[in-house]
């Protein structure tokens, strides 16, 4: 199982709009995280590494002016907020 950190590009967006974009794209996902946390703009998610660049694709195609990055778990850490996840 691999953790990310997802963000999105547009810090102006509304909070409603992001959670429409995202119960919209994991409704569709062919295979959804079993773990999806957000705060503010980010978003602390686990799904298998083989997925990982699959569903930052369909977030991106979702709505084409909301862009979203990834940043992956590395030496079984990742920085989310103010803090290091530790596997």
């Amino acid at each position: 199982m691999q953790s990310c950190f997802i963000h999105h590009q547009n810090g102006h967006i509304s909070l409603e709009l992001m959670e429409d974009v995202e119960e919209r794209a994991l409704t569709t996902f062919h295979s959804p995280p079993r773990f999806w946390r957000c705060y503010v703009n980010d978003t602390f998610t686990a799904l298998p590494r083989d997925l990982v660049q699959h569903l930052l694709s369909h977030l991106n195609s979702i709505e084409p002016c909301i862009q979203f990055t990834v940043e992956e778990e590395g030496e079984g850490k990742l920085p989310f907020w103010m803090c290091v996840c530790k596997e």
